[in-house]
């Protein structure tokens, strides 16, 4: 987790990683974790801004060339 204020408005990002379901799994093979990443803009006038974004993680490609 961090936070920013910036521009008159304060700002949390929240990371978060979890082991992908059978379903996914099962129709994308090689996935096997979903990452999150959660945006809340909180601005002056008391407003509040969510984003949530995820992302399928490939493992088979993850690994650093030797």
């Amino acid at each position: 987790m961090d936070h920013e204020k910036r521009h008159w408005c304060y700002t949390v990002w929240e990371l978060r990683a979890g082991v992908a379901p059978k379903l996914i799994k099962a129709n994308y093979p090689g996935n096997a974790l979903i990452v999150e990443v959660i945006t809340v803009v909180l601005t002056p006038m008391g407003k509040r801004n969510l984003r949530r974004h995820l992302f399928l993680v490939n493992m088979r490609n993850s690994r650093m060339p030797c």
